[in-house]
């Protein structure tokens, strides 16, 4: 009897052990089921949801200006999908722009986007010490979300020519001295110049310029050095022309490359160069001016040929005038000759005519009334290098003399 109890037992505990299991395995496949075929990405930031917008946290949240220079603030923002990005201005929570429109009436700011890294870049032209403060990058989300990022203006001033002292107490405002540094012998003096920072101003060089020569169907490589900068620009533009570059939107024949260290390098390589790719373009670092280079793409001409063809076609322009004014001269004088020849030859028709009296007419002649000028020319003998050589020159009054005796 027990034994048989012992066998009942033990069926029911196995029939409960086999559908356990099943339950299990069933729960374990709809929960594979519910799972997303996506998995986030292991750099979304931690309590979002994998598929709503963040900001890249690794932009910089402190930028320096110089005062009349153009300030860059930066915001990445990934997966925006239908939100807008905004600028606010944090003093007044003025909006500034919304997307790429601007709100402000102060047109000196202004949003460009770019599309290969999604970043939206607030441009402050020629910034302003009342410039300075806190500005937010904002979602449309709900709620929104927002980046801060500090703007600080500083003035660039000569420590050698500028009062200071004088300048720091008037307004407690935060001065730069280009390539300027103070000493001072007294203790009591140290740190009174706490805000005055001794930095060099940040420069931008393309190398090989100011003109480049490539061959059509070569690599044009660009490299723009910016020197002497305390930290590396934020963003480095290149511009063909007036037109921002972007890799997007060159079908894959522009590259951008950037090398942070002492000095920041931008390289920009453009591969299968053709004509088109003719031009200015500039590198425009955010914090310095802009440099700028001319390039020459080439199709089986020589560099030297393009630069000296312009002074040959002058030097040939300048002896084609030269010939040109010689030979109106030339021109006006035999001209001249001729125009007497012919009024001489009608002289002595009428001449002999007239059988030596009454002269050529014209009125006002001395003697003979034979024009003064017809007279002088008749005595000159004819050796004009025009007339040929080899016939021996003659007098005009020869001529009238040997036509006398012939009519007789």
């Amino acid at each position: 009897m027990l034994t048989l109890w012992t066998a009942l037992f033990c069926c029911l505990t196995g029939l409960a052990v086999c559908y356990q299991r099943q339950s299990v395995s069933n729960n374990n496949h709809n929960n594979a089921e519910a799972k997303p075929t996506h998995a986030p990405p292991s750099h979304y930031p931690h309590g979002h949801k994998w598929n709503e917008p963040y900001f890249d946290l690794t932009m910089p949240r402190n930028i320096t200006s110089l005062v009349g220079k153009s300030a860059y603030l930066g915001c990445r923002v990934k997966h925006l999908g239908n939100k807008t990005v905004a600028w606010i201005r944090h003093r007044d929570l003025h909006i500034l722009t919304v997307g790429t429109y601007t709100y402000t009436t102060d047109q000196r700011f202004q949003t460009s986007y770019h599309r290969d890294i999604d970043e939206w870049t607030l441009q402050i032209k020629w910034a302003q010490q009342r410039d300075a403060g806190v500005y937010e990058c904002q979602i449309s989300t709900q709620p929104v979300r927002s980046y801060s990022v500090n703007l600080n203006i500083v003035d660039l001033i000569d420590a050698e020519t500028s009062d200071i002292m004088q300048q720091y107490y008037n307004d407690d405002a935060f001065y730069i001295a280009e390539n300027r540094v103070y000493q001072s012998s007294n203790d009591e003096f140290a740190g009174m110049f706490g805000p005055i920072q001794t930095v060099a101003v940040p420069t931008a060089t393309i190398l090989g310029g100011p003109d480049l020569y490539v061959d059509k169907g070569s690599t044009i490589n660009l490299t723009c050095i910016i020197k002497f900068s305390p930290e590396p620009p934020t963003h480095i533009f290149w511009y063909h022309q007036d037109k921002v570059l972007s890799e997007e939107t060159s079908g894959g024949r522009l590259k951008f490359k950037t090398i942070k260290s002492e000095e920041t390098k931008s390289i920009l390589l453009i591969y299968d160069a053709d004509l088109l790719h003719s031009g200015k373009y500039s590198c425009y670092p955010s914090n310095t001016e802009i440099a700028s280079i001319r390039v020459h793409v080439l199709q089986g001409e020589r560099p030297e040929a393009m630069q000296t063809n312009a002074a040959p076609a002058a030097v040939a322009l300048a002896c084609w005038s030269c010939h040109f004014g010689q030979a109106t001269q030339a021109v006006r004088v035999i001209s001249t000759m001729v125009a007497a020849l012919v009024l001489l030859e009608a002289c002595s028709s009428l001449l002999l005519q007239s059988g030596g009296g009454g002269g050529c007419p014209g009125g006002g002649s001395p003697a003979g009334g034979m024009p003064t000028r017809v007279r002088e020319i008749r005595e000159k003998p004819l050796t004009n290098s025009l007339l040929d050589p080899k016939i021996p020159s003659t007098t005009s009054a020869e001529r009238v003399n040997n036509g006398s005796r012939n009519a007789r």
